[in-house]
């Protein structure tokens, strides 16, 4: 699928973000502001979504151009940079979802409609407080809902 390459890049992202945020010692120097969100799908929250957010500015590099976080319960969120739910730099973002199977899969439960940033409707400015931001309203077929509940349920063990 045409997809594939973006979602692994945002595993990828996810992994190293995780990776790097295990060290409490990795401090860029930057100021950073606290930033909670919530995603609903079609107009309920979901568990187990990364949010990505892309700076627009150039000028912005390393783990400060591509916040992320994995939505809870509540399908609320809390942007990491360096670190566990440290925050985010001031600036505009473009912002991009993808709701993965979990472990190495590549399956996103929006089929790659949420994941490119370029071009994406879902635009954050952060500026110089902390934030949280409107629910973003997202949209996935039933049948996607459905098998994302059934691929992220816990586990029974057997009796």
């Amino acid at each position: 699928m045409f997809f594939r390459p973006h979602i692994s890049s945002a595993i990828t992202i996810v992994v190293l973000l995780l990776v790097s945020g295990c060290s409490s010692k990795l401090d860029d120097g930057l100021i950073k502001q606290q930033v909670t969100g919530q995603v609903l799908v079609n107009g309920n929250p979901e568990k187990g979504i990364v949010v990505q957010f892309k700076h627009t500015d150039p000028q912005v590099t390393k783990n400060a151009s591509r916040p992320i976080a994995v939505t809870d319960e509540q399908g609320r969120f809390r942007l990491s940079t360096n670190g566990e739910k440290d925050g985010a730099v001031a600036g505009t973002y473009l912002v991009s979802f993808f709701w993965p199977e979990g472990g190495n899969s590549t399956r996103d439960f929006f089929s790659g409609k949420y994941v490119k940033t370029s071009g994406s409707a879902y635009e954050v400015t952060i500026g110089e407080t902390e934030i949280d931001i409107p629910p973003f309203e997202l949209n996935a077929s039933p049948s996607a809902v459905e098998a994302a509940h059934k691929a992220l349920a816990p586990k029974r063990l057997q009796q």
